[in-house]
């Protein structure tokens, strides 16, 4: 779910920040929704992703959040890792992949467990 829909570029952004359930992913104390949708986003983006400087008014946050966020950047950061997927080769993926009969009874059963 996007509720706030967040652009693509921002999704783990939001995650690490916001925090994400299904990561186990707490996100920042005291950062939810009503500050992400008040926060610059590619200020944060820069900062947290790219590692680059920012001036932290162009944040876009109140002074004590610039400071929360600041002494938990490593956190963060690892956090903007984990929500992230990785590359896996094709090669890999036929190596440890076992192509059974499809089921397509218990396909069913495991979309509607998953869409309701």
């Amino acid at each position: 779910a996007n509720p706030l829909n967040v652009e693509t570029k921002y999704i783990r952004l939001y995650k690490s920040l916001v925090g994400d359930r299904s990561d186990r992913i707490p996100g920042l104390a005291r950062f939810g929704d009503i500050t992400w949708a008040q926060c610059d986003k590619e200020s944060l983006y820069r900062l947290i992703v790219l590692g680059e400087d920012v001036n932290r008014e162009a944040l876009g946050l109140s002074p004590k959040m610039v400071d929360l966020l600041y002494a938990n950047l490593d956190t963060i950061k690892m956090y903007y890792e984990i929500v992230g997927f990785f590359d896996v080769s094709p090669e890999l993926i036929d190596k440890h992949t076992k192509v059974g009969k499809p089921n397509f009874e218990m396909g069913d059963q495991i979309l509607k467990a998953f869409m309701l």
